[in-house]
């Protein structure tokens, strides 16, 4: 629009004012598009709300809508082997759209999710250039209360050094897509892997709490009921899983997907889709 000397806003907003420059049936999807653009971008709420006419709430509402459609689009693009630069990009758009946070932001997402911080405490931190909770130091927290309450810089200083804060992101390098009908395999980033009988016993009772820790006994029963099992089998089952997604998805090291927390369990880094 620069190059044909139009500026954006003048012309954002007279598409978005008058109804009569688009037809009819396009501009409430034009304008919302346009309302999700700066949301994403980190437009303040009170700004958002005089442009657009759209109360808080409803805001809020339309980013979670669209960011569960989006989430679904990375299930499926997941499912037709996608490049993973492709699958990294709508999962970000995703967690943009939950939070309306600009991309350099979303490591600060899960304290939003968790209601620990409000989106436009993490803009002013962003604004102040703290990107993520890790870039948060002890130095920092008396500017910090220069622009925020000192309950939040309270929070700000309980997470900073939390290392799964980041893990708690909604995103995840792998999605696997399990067939209720083909214990056998499944497919992980559109690739099938062909499992044993054991083997898909523990990806399976993994999957069903995802990202989260299963204990090594809960594992052990779901495995071998009988008794018969140990953790040295179950680690070695774990290892030839590891191996056989290595080879599936042309990849030296994929150790990350399922997790060893040590002398606990067990977690499986991976978004879930069931057939």
């Amino acid at each position: 629009m620069d190059d044909i000397g139009i500026a954006k806003d003048s012309f954002v907003r007279h598409l978005t004012e008058d109804a009569s420059a688009l037809r009819r049936e396009h501009h409430a999807a034009f304008k919302k598009t346009l309302l999700m653009a700066y949301w994403i971008e980190g437009k303040s709420i009170e700004a958002l709300e005089k442009e657009f006419n759209f109360y808080t709430g409803a805001i809020h509402r339309l980013g979670e809508e669209l960011s569960w459609l989006t989430g679904c689009l990375a299930e499926i693009a997941a499912s037709f082997a996608v490049e993973p630069e492709t699958l990294r990009k709508f999962q970000a758009l995703q967690e943009r759209l939950a939070y309306g946070l600009p991309e350099k932001g979303l490591d600060w997402g899960p304290l939003i999710r968790r209601r620990l911080l409000m989106r436009q405490e993490v803009l002013s931190l962003l604004t102040a250039g703290y990107d993520s909770p890790s870039a948060v130091h002890d130095d920092d927290l008396k500017h910090l209360q220069e622009f925020l309450s000192k309950e939040t810089v309270k929070i700000v200083a309980a997470h900073k050094s939390n290392a799964s804060i980041r893990e708690e992101r909604l995103s995840s390098d792998y999605v696997i897509v399990l067939d209720k009908g083909r214990l056998d395999r499944f497919k992980i980033n559109g690739k099938t892997v062909e499992l044993s009988k054991q083997q898909s016993r523990l990806l399976r009772r993994l999957a069903a709490n995802a990202g989260e820790c299963v204990p090594y006994e809960a594992l052990l029963q779901e495995m071998w009921p009988d008794g018969t099992g140990d953790r040295k089998k179950m680690f070695r089952q774990k290892s030839e899983i590891v191996k056989r997604v290595e080879q599936a998805l042309g990849k030296k090291d994929v150790k990350d997907l399922i997790e060893i927390s040590k002398g606990e369990g067990m977690v499986l880094k991976a978004s879930i889709v069931r057939n």
